[in-house]
C-alpha cells in the first residue's frame, strides 16, 4: 500500500502514467544473475525517499526501497534499467558471500570498509553486464548524476571513484 502510494505520488510529480504496478515490478525482478535470491520493494527500507537504494543484510533478500520502484514504473528507460540492474548486481555479490566486514574501532576502518565495496561493486558490474564495461559506467554515471551526493563515506567511496575503477 504505501509503496503503492509512493509511485503514485512521484507520478503526480514526474506527469507520468502509473499503471499496472506489480506486474511491471514483477517483470523488473526477474533477471537472470539472481538465482533464487528474493527481491523485494519497500518503503519501508527510507520511507518517501526520492533517491534509489538497497540494502543485502539478509541471507536469501535484497530489498530495494520505493524509489526503485517508482524509477521503474515512471521513467522505465534504459539508464534506468541499467542502474538497475548494476544495483542489483552489487547487492548480489553481497548475497554470494562477499559480505562488507563493517570495521568501526580503527584508524583503518575506511580502507577496510571500502575493500568490501570494491569487491560488490566490481563483480556485481561483472554479474549485471557480462563484463559490458560500458553499460557499467553508465549505470554509474546515471547513479551518481540522481543521487547528487557523491562523496565519500566511511561506509563507501564515491560513485566517481567507481568510475575511474572500472576504466
Amino acid at each position: 500500500m504505501l509503496l503503492k502510494l509512493h509511485v503514485w505520488r512521484r507520478s503526480l510529480y514526474l506527469k507520468r502514467n502509473c499503471n499496472d504496478i506489480s506486474a511491471r515490478l514483477k517483470a523488473a525482478k526477474r533477471l537472470p544473475f539472481v538465482g533464487k535470491t528474493r527481491i523485494i520493494f519497500s518503503w519501508f527500507l527510507d520511507g518517501f525517499s526520492n533517491h534509489p537504494g538497497a540494502m543485502s543484510v539478509f541471507p536469501g533478500l535484497i530489498v530495494l526501497n520505493a524509489e526503485w520502484a517508482a524509477r521503474l514504473i515512471l521513467i522505465d528507460d534504459v539508464d534506468v534499467k541499467n542502474a538497475f540492474r548494476f544495483t542489483v548486481g552489487h547487492e548480489m555479490m553481497h548475497q554470494l558471500g562477499d559480505y562488507t566486514f563493517w570495521e568501526t574501532f580503527t584508524k583503518d576502518k575506511r580502507f577496510v570498509n571500502w575493500v568490501g565495496e570494491v569487491h560488490a561493486d566490481y563483480g556485481g558490474s561483472k554479474l549485471a553486464f557480462e563484463g559490458r564495461v560500458e553499460e557499467a559506467i553508465l549505470a554509474v554515471r546515471y547513479k551518481a548524476k540522481e543521487l547528487k551526493i557523491d562523496r565519500d563515506s566511511q561506509g563507501h567511496w564515491s560513485l566517481i571513484r567507481i568510475i575511474h575503477l572500472i576504466l
